[in-house]
């Protein structure tokens, strides 16, 4: 084996070995993503959860609309495939909640990672990587809110589970509770 071949083979295996220990670093962790206009706000928020999954919450006044699919880490890019699923939890005048479901496809979406910060995620803007994305502060805070999210309705919706399976679950569960 010549000297070049072997340096490239430890250039893979070093490769390799660096993405899979920062998929596992990203693994159950959220970032928030802000509005430009006001910091305080949080427009939408991606959460890296096990088995490379991933779920996106954008945040509206009436709704909150879920997506989520696969990620992949490669070399210093985060890929996020979408399924082909959005569900919406709204809310129709007052307490009045409705949760549905349609078919959206959305393209590859790619992060830079750096390896130095992984706590933000870049993204190219007009020729300029800017921080996109930034992990949520407090951990405490972040592992209940990816509980909270696995226990959702949307969820389980995005997961595959029928609407109305997920409706007469949570009212039974309501009832239990009174």
């Amino acid at each position: 084996m010549t000297d070049t071949f072997k340096i490239i083979l430890f250039s893979i295996s070093f490769l390799f070995t660096w993405s899979e220990a920062m998929a596992q670093d990203l693994q159950e962790k959220m970032f928030e993503f802000k509005s430009v206009e006001d910091t305080s706000y949080v427009k939408a928020e991606l959460f890296l959860l096990e088995q490379n999954q991933f779920c996106i919450i954008r945040y509206t006044k009436k709704a909150n609309k879920v997506t989520g699919g696969t990620y992949k880490l490669a070399n210093d890019s985060l890929y996020l495939t979408f399924v082909p699923k959005l569900v919406t939890l709204g809310v129709h005048g007052r307490f009045r909640f409705y949760l549905r479901e349609r078919r959206l496809d959305l393209p590859i979406v790619g992060f830079q990672v750096a390896m130095s910060n992984p706590e933000q995620l870049k993204g190219k803007l007009y020729q300029e990587t800017l921080p996109f994305a930034i992990r949520t502060i407090d951990r405490s805070e972040e592992q209940d809110r990816i509980t909270s999210l696995l226990d959702s309705p949307e969820w389980k919706v995005l997961e595959g589970r029928k609407i109305k399976d997920v409706k007469k679950e949570s009212k039974d569960e309501n009832q239990r509770a009174k």
